[in-house]
């Protein structure tokens, strides 16, 4: 069994201290996962997270949902969305470094017609 998939927004993530290519994907058991290819951030960077927002300033704020850590050790990242996030309504990535409330890197999410692809 192979899922079927739709491609919901895809981004460029960029920054002086970040970068990487974005997909949204909603899998056809509803799962929303964030797939991130060619992802760099600074080597030796400390307490960088990953966060999806709602707004379009790639803002760190109350909105925003932290997926987690993320380390200068991965090339491609994959975070499912909780379940209470609601995916229709992300509009940017942002990589932040929390411990010294610095941005590494954002990009604004573009929204895709391509639907089912397995």
């Amino acid at each position: 069994y192979r899922p079927i998939v739709t491609l919901l927004a895809t981004a460029t993530i960029s920054g002086h201290e970040a970068r990487g290519r974005v997909e949204l994907i909603r899998a056809d058991d509803g799962t929303v996962t964030l797939e991130i290819d060619d992802f760099w951030v600074s080597p030796g960077a400390p307490d960088v997270h990953l966060l999806v927002s709602p707004g379009a300033d790639g803002k760190v704020d109350h909105t925003a949902v932290d997926l987690g850590l993320v380390t200068d050790r991965e090339s491609r990242l994959s975070r499912q969305l909780p379940p209470e996030v609601d995916a229709d309504r992300i509009q940017s990535i942002i990589v932040y470094c929390k411990v010294y409330s610095v941005y590494f890197g954002t990009g604004i999410l573009t929204r895709s017609d391509v639907k089912g692809v397995s």
